[in-house]
């Protein structure tokens, strides 16, 4: 347990596997990282952390939480809080609270919920793995059939040209790290390079763009396959992953630009992005 870390019976805590390899009492501070602060196992016992990673603490998925003194919301929902010291049950729980975190950048988790005013369950299966999808929103070239086929989307056919896309981050990511990220493209072209600029922005609410950041490091990739109409998943992860990206409930804007000066038309059918979110 991390040095001066005080757990009671029935707080929230997490294992932080980034910096410490130390379990610590659990928030919805969002700080960036590998993972983000949410509760991992509600503790079964009280203990005073030493920093030495030798006393042990006893901490389970799920429990029941009794508390004579009726501080619950009957049939109503516990998430956790953003703060250590919410004090929703007098003895334990610190982290606990009926009140859905509202800070732009806060974890949204729910953690439980409140059977009467004295009884509540607390239920952490752990994160799973969610598809959002990236919704074309505009493009400055037409909107065409790839060889005449099924496959409608946007075409990029001059140098300059710009599409726009956005997606939504969950609101109770489990990483800031994404699992995976693609956009499906198709080059109608068997010879050339036609290639692209990816950018990203992210930006929360109450705020514009306050964080935009140009992806270099996937200039330049080749967008055709070994034939014309070949299709291709373009790995946009590293620029998700960047610095501030990734935050709850960030709303995420990408512009793909054509860089080459030929004429092989680029068709772009939009993506997907696979989050961890807590269940």
């Amino acid at each position: 347990v991390d040095s001066g870390v005080v757990i009671t019976a029935g707080d929230l805590v997490y294992w932080d596997n980034v910096t410490d390899n130390e379990f610590k009492l659990a928030d919805a501070d969002f700080t960036a990282g590998a993972k983000t602060n949410g509760a991992e196992y509600i503790a079964a016992h009280g203990t005073t952390g030493d920093g030495t990673n030798v006393k042990r603490l006893h901490a389970v998925n799920r429990a029941e939480i009794y508390d004579e003194d009726a501080p619950f919301t009957a049939n109503s929902l516990l998430y956790l809080a953003d703060d250590t010291s919410s004090n929703l049950i007098s003895d334990a729980a610190r982290n606990l609270t009926h009140t859905r975190p509202t800070t732009a950048t806060d974890l949204r988790q729910a953690v439980g919920y409140a059977i009467t005013t004295k009884r509540a369950i607390v239920d952490l299966r752990g994160p799973r793995e969610l598809t959002v999808p990236i919704h074309i929103t505009g493009a400055t070239s037409a909107w065409k059939a790839l060889d005449g086929g099924v496959f409608y989307g946007e075409t990029l056919d001059a140098n300059g040209e710009v599409l726009s896309a956005f997606a939504h981050v969950p609101e109770n990511i489990a990483s800031s790290t994404v699992v995976k990220a693609v956009v499906t493209i198709a080059a109608e072209a068997t010879s050339g390079t036609p290639t692209m600029d990816v950018s990203v922005g992210s930006a929360i609410d109450g705020a514009v763009h306050d964080v935009v950041t140009a992806d270099t490091s996937l200039e330049n990739q080749v967008r055709e396959g070994s034939a014309a109409d070949t299709m291709k998943d373009l790995d946009i992860s590293t620029a998700l992953n960047a610095t501030d990206i990734i935050r709850p409930g960030a709303a995420l804007g990408f512009k793909f630009a054509q860089d080459d000066g030929g004429t092989d038309i680029s068709f772009i059918f939009g993506g997907y992005i696979v989050f961890r979110v807590w269940d």
